[in-house]
């Protein structure tokens, strides 16, 4: 069985309110994708400090922030099947900050299932992120 994904970024402003951020995520494989996860993905220029594991300490070279599935189902995505994740209005603040550091090489959307994988390249999120509105961290 084939599994595949496909998807599109885009702001939601229906009902008046302020835009949300969202990637629709279509099952474009022959097969139903059971788990999906989407997320903002960044790496910084130089490693900020370090994180302590069981197995010792290592450099942190980056973070992600996830979207959010508001069709709270847990049904598979079935073949041919859309489903929107989006950006938690928390976390825009902080994903302004990121785009307006960092360049656009250094992040990007992943959208990861079983065996499915799509990107969302900086340049693209960007373009989106920049026409949100709302605060933005200094």
């Amino acid at each position: 069985m084939n599994s595949s994904v496909s998807s599109t970024l885009g702001i939601d402003d229906s009902a008046g309110a302020p835009g949300r951020l969202y990637v629709e995520v279509t099952n474009t494989g022959s097969a139903a994708l059971e788990k999906l996860d989407v997320a903002l993905i960044w790496r910084y220029e130089k490693p900020l400090g370090k994180i302590t594991g069981v197995a010792g300490d290592w450099p942190k070279q980056g973070e992600a922030v996830t979207f959010t599935n508001e069709d709270s189902s847990a049904h598979p995505l079935l073949p041919g099947g859309r489903r929107r994740f989006y950006l938690p209005s928390t976390s825009v603040p902080r994903v302004k900050s990121i785009v307006e550091s960092l360049s656009v090489e250094r992040y990007e959307i992943q959208v990861q299932g079983a065996d499915a994988i799509d990107l969302i390249d900086g340049e693209r999120v960007s373009d989106f992120v920049e026409a949100l509105d709302g605060p933005r961290l200094r």
